[in-house]
């Protein structure tokens, strides 16, 4: 970039580090292209090698720069501070000024020292940036105005450029002088060139099949009007050649059918036609000859025909099995190479594919081709390559879903870009597709089924009977489910039990069993013993996996059996046999389970009984409670396999005369016995043996052993009382021995506790600060006090003693409990009871419960009016804004705390509430009542709150106090502020002036007027008493009025309540100087004259008068048939003409007054004229070399009319170039319609005209440029 040339103003160049070699050596710039000797460094250069001051390592050149401006910005804030102090102090200006010539010559000069790049200047460019600071100095430090003001009017002027117009809305001076709407149109004449046609010219592809008869060619013609054309058709098959002419009869049909197509064509614009043919082939576009019997340039071009691409799927199977192919394959018809879209859709999850160049082998065709850079090469002798193939595409894929697969084609697509779409309806036709079109293929893949046993174990099944094979059906799905009511097939082997081989395997020759099942529920009854193994299985379309295990064994096990063996057992004393004890040998699978009968000699009751043995021996001891003769049969067995086994047939009985030994026994040995002081206890005892028995018992207490006997005992059973027990403590009770009617003693050891309790349970009331009696708020619940004694729980019950009837019984788990109550009253216990009878402390038994009286509140009969009832009263009315309080009255236990609601009703204004709080030491207290605004107050007090109670009660009711505050009177003038202005030609200024008042209050009124005069001192006073209404007329005698100014104001109002008003007339308050205070004057009329004499204006012209009176003015006016009203802060009126009309002044009226002087001026304000060229549009017409062409313009205004029109030449749309203007011409016309032929190319335009009255001219527009031209001048 050094070597770049650089302009002599532009910055110097950046100094560049020179780059360094690795070791930090800097390496040379370049070779030495002069000599090998190398010249001596000038004087430039060796400054130039000098860097900066501070080295660019440290502080690179922009940052260098960035802090001088940062610098030289501080010392222009520094300076521009200076200028504001001088502007306020009124410092002197001279050693201001020597101060900044110092500062800034300091700085700049010292400025090149730096060395900083771009900032080293010439000597001359630091003398003239001196000089200008030193400029700058003297006008800040000298103040020198600088036109701020001008500068700034002429930005807002062209920021801002809107003036007021006569319908007094501010408009653009611009848009009404220079309105583009006055010329418009444009006409465009372009010669044409020669005519053209062309075949195909998008080279749209066609196909003719599938239920498509014929197709239409494109055919574009342009600047011309064939009468024939040839296309040369080639045969696709044959390769045969066919001329085909459509005839004039054809070419006008086909014209008809492209206007309906396209009816905003022109004559001479290009156009398409169409035409129908039936055969497929090359077309080839010849001859075309025009209407002038020439032939027409016809570029060579030409289309293919071909036949529409077609496919189907072939049938298929429609059942499949998960893990097998699809084996389907795509039928595709058409020129190749050819493209399949076809949609699968697995269980309703849709998939799109396609094939893509689907061709033959060894096919060739111009399309794929590499070399060519076109779609279809022109003029292919070859058209072999179009011609409609048959190709067989497999679709073969791995079924790996259950479920319902769909193929289904979706379109396809030849190699010239013809595309058939297969829908629900076709979309070529629009009719309903057949459903024999192949065109969708369902195949439904089924799961496998799987089959596996579900256990190894062998199969045990009884002699006779029969049990279903343990099957466990399932599926190859991703859930493992067995396939439900599908039918299965399955096939199993069968070796019986005595063929099986030594190694546990099938014989040589086993049984190969095929059997149905009808659903996967259902199973295989096997009867025969030996061992099974599952082969296969399969379903009506699948086969199936055989999954282990898959081989058990049936076995018949042997019938159980029983033999017993029987010894008796002795009594020790009589030496009597008291039972069996018999052995069991058992054959079969254990565990088993021995039913046999015990049924006693004469005795009609059979007992049955069972024995469980869990091994092939055991032992039952058979020992009856009772004496006889007792029979034993053993009549079933059952073991693990054979239930219920009889064993009659054996006649298993054993006979046995038993005389048991005597014995007693508690019935419930482990039960103990708890009973209260003074309560029995009693015992059930089971006796054996022969009956009567004789028992001894003893009962045991604290070392002390009391004995008792019972004598003949005849029942088995008997029940042992004991005497109360009166003392406290544990009780044993011990059977000591017992005697049958063989005087056989038997000694006895058991024995039963009896726990007696020590005292009877006992209830009483407790004490609540040493008695029992107690004081409680008001809705506050209270806890009684209860003292118990004995054991939990207890059930306790007392009553209210006013409601004696009503019995409340509680239970209690705690020895201090409470009873809740939260009425006042006395409160008796009557009993407790818990396991055992208690009783109630005498001393103990009530409890006294008081209320404490609640806060209440009251109103001084001596501060209110009126009682109303119903804790309701009535206050006297008062005046707004005077003193007035409440007296309250308070009982209960102080401090008091009142909460109250003061509900407000203005009267002028929307109701207020407000929440307020009264506190209250004593038992009397006042409120302020409030005053400060007219209307209905209520005074909305709750009960109050003192040292017991924080929470008024809910029941209660509210005191309420109303009051009514009456509102001051007001009086106001209705128009305040307003100033009463008469002309003093006015008929009426003799006598009295009405000026309208209105009171607010109560009538009737009394008021006080003071009328100060400008100019003395004294005001006076009028009094004006008896005022009926509140709507009044006030009437001031004209002869209180002197010439000029007069105030009036209000200084009293009083109303039939004794209310009254006064106000301040000494001070500025709003009162006093608004609503209270008017003004009167008497003045002269206003003035009006043109500044111009002419009366005809046109739009965009400024109209001026200047007006004399007292600013500002208001001048009414018509315009437009409207009246309009102008203020004019100045003495010159002066408007825009935005719209021709008449513009008439009716009068005029100034600040000074009310008065309207009237006038009548009347100006007249044309329109600007307009012109249109071809109806206001832009319009193109094409013609031939040697045609012409007709100009169309329209006037508006007032003829006659003259205009000045261009031609330019045409450029092409959305070129930037400006068009040259070739001619411009001035015309005349004396109506409101012109027109003008002509032969030229170019663009016509109108740039300026002129009526009777107006001009107007295009901006910009150069009047008198080109050649021939006539110059437009206005008079």
């Amino acid at each position: 970039m050094n070597g770049t040339p650089r302009l002599s103003s532009a910055f110097p160049s950046t100094p560049q580090t020179s780059p360094r070699r690795p070791n930090g050596v800097a390496t040379p710039g370049g070779p030495n292209l002069g000599s090998s000797t190398p010249a001596a460094p000038s004087t430039s250069d060796q400054k130039q090698s000098v860097g900066p001051y501070i080295s660019l390592e440290t502080l690179d050149a922009p940052s260098q720069r960035l802090y001088v401006f940062g610098f030289w910005t501080a010392l222009l804030c520094w300076r521009l501070y200076d200028f504001y102090n001088l502007t306020v102090d009124e410092t002197e200006s001279f050693w201001l000024f020597l101060k900044w010539i110092a500062i800034d010559g300091v700085f700049l000069f010292a400025l090149p020292g730096l060395r900083i790049p771009w900032l080293e200047w010439s000597t001359g460019t630091m003398s003239s940036i001196f000089l200008a600071h030193a400029i700058l100095d003297g006008m800040l430090m000298f103040r020198v105005g600088i036109p701020f003001q001008a500068a700034l009017i002429a930005l807002s002027k062209l920021l801002y450029d809107r003036e007021l117009a006569l319908s007094e809305v501010n408009v653009k001076p611009a848009d009404i002088i220079h309105n583009s709407s006055l010329i418009l149109g444009k006409q465009i004449i372009h010669i044409l060139p020669e005519g053209s046609a062309l075949l195909d010219p998008i080279k749209e592809p066609h196909c003719i099949g599938h239920d498509r008869t014929s197709v239409s060619l494109p055919i574009r013609i342009n600047q011309t009007n064939p009468t024939l054309i040839e296309l040369m058709r080639v045969d696709l098959e044959t390769s045969e050649e066919e001329m085909i002419s459509i005839t004039p009869t054809q070419l006008k049909k086909m014209y008809k059918a492209s206007n309906r197509a396209e009816p905003q064509l022109g004559p001479n614009d290009p156009r398409t036609l169409l035409y129908e043919v039936k055969k497929a082939g090359r077309y080839t576009l010849g001859k075309v000859i025009d209407e002038s019997k020439l032939e027409v340039q016809a570029a060579q071009s030409e289309t293919f025909v071909v036949a529409c691409p077609q496919a189907r799927i072939l049938t298929a199977a429609t059942d499949k099995c998960k893990g097998q192919l699809s084996n389907l394959a795509i039928q595709v018809d058409g020129t190749p190479p050819l493209k399949v879209k076809y949609q699968k859709v697995v269980n309703g999850v849709e998939r799109e594919a396609s094939f893509q160049s689907v061709q033959p082998d060894d096919f060739s065709s111009p399309l794929v081709r590499q070399d060519t850079g076109i779609m279809v090469p022109v003029g292919h002798s070859d058209t072999s390559w179009a011609r409609s193939q048959r190709v067989l595409v497999p679709l073969n894929e791995t079924l790996n879903h259950g479920g319902h697969w769909l193929y289904s084609l979706e379109a396809v697509q030849d190699a010239l870009g013809n595309i058939v779409k297969y829908s629900a309806e076709d979309e070529q036709t629009g009719r309903k597709r057949s459903s024999t079109t192949q065109l969708s293929h369902a195949i439904v893949v089924h799961d496998r089924p799987t089959l596996q046993l579900r256990s190894r174990n062998p199969l045990k099944v009884p002699k006779g009977y029969t049990a279903n094979m343990p099957l466990q059906f399932g599926s190859s799905s991703a859930n493992k489910q067995a396939l439900g009511n599908t039918p299965h097939w399955l096939q199993y082997k069968f070796t019986p039990e005595d063929q099986i081989k030594s190694n546990g395997d099938h014989s040589d020759s086993p049984l190969e069993i095929p059997v149905e099942i009808g659903s996967s529920q259902k199973g295989i009854s096997l009867k025969e013993p030996g061992l099974y193994s599952l082969q296969s299985v399969e379903t009506a379309h699948c086969s199936g996996e055989i999954l282990e295990p898959s081989s058990f064994i049936l076995q018949n096990p042997p019938e159980p059996d029983l033999a017993i063996a029987a010894e008796e057992i002795f009594d020790k004393c009589a030496q009597n046999p008291v039972g069996l004890t018999v052995d069991l040998d058992l054959t079969g699978s254990p565990p088993f389970t021995v039913k046999y009968t015990s049924q006693r000699k004469g005795s009609r009751e059979i007992e049955e009984e069972e024995e469980t043995v869990s091994s092939l021996r055991g032992q039952v001891t058979l020992k009856p409670p009772a004496a006889g003769h007792y029979i034993y049969t053993f009549y079933e067995v059952s073991d693990e396999i054979y239930a219920g086994y009889s064993l009659r047939h054996k006649n298993l009985v054993l006979e046995q005369n038993v005389k048991p030994a005597a014995s007693a026994s508690f019935i419930n040995p482990h039960q103990s016995r708890r009973v209260c002081i003074d309560q029995n206890a009693a015992f059930d005892i089971r006796f054996k043996g022969e009956s009567p028995w004789s028992l001894e018992y003893e009962l045991v207490h604290s070392s002390q052993r009391t004995k008792h006997s019972i004598e003949g005992i005849e029942a088995d059973t008997y029940k042992i009382e004991t005497k109360p027990l009166t003392n406290g403590g544990q009780y044993t009770l011990t059977l000591a021995s017992v005697t049958d009617n063989r005087r056989c003693k038997e000694f006895l050891e058991q024995h039963a506790t009896i726990d007696v309790r020590h005292q009877r349970p006992k209830i009483g009331f407790g004490q609540i600060e040493g008695n029992r009696n107690v004081k409680i708020l008001q809705g506050k619940d209270i806890g009684l006090p209860v003292r118990l004694s004995g054991e939990s729980p207890w059930t306790i019950s007392w009553i209210d003693t006013s409601e004696p009837e009503d019995i409340q019984i509680q239970t209690m788990h705690e020895a201090n409990s409470f009873i809740l109550v939260s009425h006042p009253g006395t409160y008796e216990l009557v009993g407790v009871n818990e396991r055992c009878p208690g009783v109630v402390d005498g001393e103990a038994k009530r409890f006294d419960v008081q209320w404490i009286a609640r806060p209440q509140i009251h109103v001084a009969e001596s501060s209110v009016k009126e009682d109303l009832g119903n804790n309701r009263y009535n206050k006297a009315e008062v005046c707004e804004g005077d003193e007035d309080s409440l007296d309250l009255l308070f009982t209960g236990s102080p401090p008091f705390d009142v909460k109250y609601e003061q509900h407000q009703h203005p009267e002028h204004r929307s109701k207020s509430l407000s929440n307020r709080e009264l506190n209250g030491a004593l038992g009397t207290a006042s409120i302020r009542m409030d005053t400060s605004i007219a209307g209905s107050y209520e005074y909305k007090f709750s009960q109050p709150n003192d040292a017991n109670y924080d929470r008024a009660s809910k029941k209660a009711d509210a005191l309420i106090v109303s009051q009514r505050v009456n509102s001051r009177p007001a009086a106001a003038f209705s128009a305040p502020g307003k100033t009463y202005s008469y002309c003093s030609s006015d008929s009426h200024t003799s006598g009295e002036e009405l000026i309208p008042v209105k009171f607010t209050g109560l009538a009737p009124f009394y008021l006080e007027i003071e009328i100060k005069h400008h100019g003395l001192g004294k005001p006076s006073i009028l009094p004006f008493p008896n005022i009926p209404s509140n709507s009044w007329d006030l009437r001031i005698p004209h002869a209180k009025l002197k010439s000029g100014h007069s105030a009036l104001t209000i200084r009293k109002v009083r109303d039939g309540r004794g209310c009254q008003r006064k106000i301040d007339t000494t001070t500025h308050s709003k009162d006093s100087t608004s609503a209270s205070r008017v003004q009167i004057a008497v003045f002269d009329a206003p003035s009006i004259a043109p500044l111009e004499s002419k009366s005809e204006y046109c739009v965009g012209d400024h109209l001026s008068f200047t007006l004399s009176g007292q600013q500002p003015f208001s001048v009414f006016y018509d315009f437009a048939g409207a009246p309009r009203k102008a203020s004019v802060p100045s003495t010159t009126f002066r408007r825009l003409a935005e719209r021709p009309g008449l513009f008439t002044i009716t009068s005029i009226q100034d600040s000074s007054s009310t008065c309207k002087a009237p006038v009548r001026v009347e100006r007249r304000i044309h329109a600007l004229p307009s012109v249109r060229v071809s109806k206001g549009q832009e319009t193109r017409t094409d013609i031939h070399e040697g045609g012409t062409a007709e100009l169309l313009f329209e006037f508006g205004g007032t003829p006659p009319f003259e205009f000045t029109f261009i031609r330019s030449e045409n450029v092409r749309r959305g070129s930037s170039r400006k068009p040259q203007i070739l001619e411009s011409t001035t015309l005349t016309s004396e109506g409101y319609e012109l027109r003008v032929p002509a032969s030229e190319e170019g663009t016509y335009e109108v740039i300026a005209v002129r009526d009777a009255h107006c001009s107007y001219a295009r901006p910009g527009a150069e009047i008198g440029a080109g050649k021939g031209q006539k110059a437009l001048k206005y008079s």
